[in-house]
């Protein structure tokens, strides 16, 4: 296995860590148990910054332009679906922040849960 491989796998393990605490944070906030919404942002301000910005950057920037060198088509496939799957965790960061501004504790589990989904599918 490649070191750049390797690398996107560690951070693979560091996102699923992140997604056990967003899944009790927002399990918490659903049903109406004390939370913390200032620990709420800082989550998802991790998960903006790490998962956003540099895990999803280096699928983008190398391991995608990769794929594609080695035959995978870069539409109308998987890297297609993976970027849509960046654009809409972005989205869902967004929707569980505006959660937590409008006080929709609702909002904020709907969006968790689908987040949470399709980062562990991803």
């Amino acid at each position: 296995m490649s070191r750049a491989i390797q690398e996107l796998s560690k951070e693979h393990d560091a996102i699923l860590a992140a997604l056990v605490m967003l899944d009790k944070m927002s399990a918490a906030a659903s049903n109406s148990l004390s939370y913390d919404p200032a620990d709420m942002r800082d989550l998802l301000a991790f998960l903006r910054e790490f998962v956003d910005k540099c895990h999803h950057s280096k699928e983008e920037q190398l391991l995608f332009p990769a794929m594609v060198a080695a035959g995978v088509p870069r539409q109308g496939g998987i890297i297609d679906a993976l970027l849509s799957e960046h654009t809409r965790g972005a989205r869902l960061i967004d929707l569980m922040s505006a959660g937590i501004g409008n006080g929709n504790s609702q909002q904020l589990a709907a969006a968790a849960k689908e987040y949470i989904v399709r980062l562990k599918l991803h």
